[in-house]
């Protein structure tokens, strides 16, 4: 008598189901940061392309919202918010310095 009986997965949960649901999702706040990523950097494009000064509210706002940007889709990955933030604040500064770089090539 040393084999147990193992009663089916159906006689245990009587057809309800246990497992726990994971919620889903809402990307509306990904896409959110990134639309205002982009809008922060079109405020350093846009006056750059023109020959005007930058402001310098885009120039710490574009950094920043990078940033937001990243972590939200590192946290969406289920990764350290902390590097996605990190990552996107460094990407966020190569970025003003490239659309800085080809805007002094097309004021020549």
């Amino acid at each position: 008598m040393t084999d147990a009986y193992k009663a089916p997965e159906s006689e245990l949960t009587d057809g309800v189901n246990t497992s726990k649901k994971e919620p889903k999702k809402k990307k509306i706040w990904y896409q959110l940061f990134g639309l205002l990523a982009l809008v922060t950097l079109s405020g350093v494009l846009i006056p750059a392309v023109n020959g005007e000064p930058v402001r310098p509210e885009s120039l710490i706002a574009t950094p920043f919202w990078f940033g937001i940007f990243f972590a939200a889709i590192w946290r969406y990955r289920e990764k350290s918010r902390f590097l996605g933030f990190g990552l996107g604040a460094i990407s966020g500064v190569l970025a003003i310095f490239l659309v800085l770089f080809f805007a002094g090539f097309l004021r020549r």
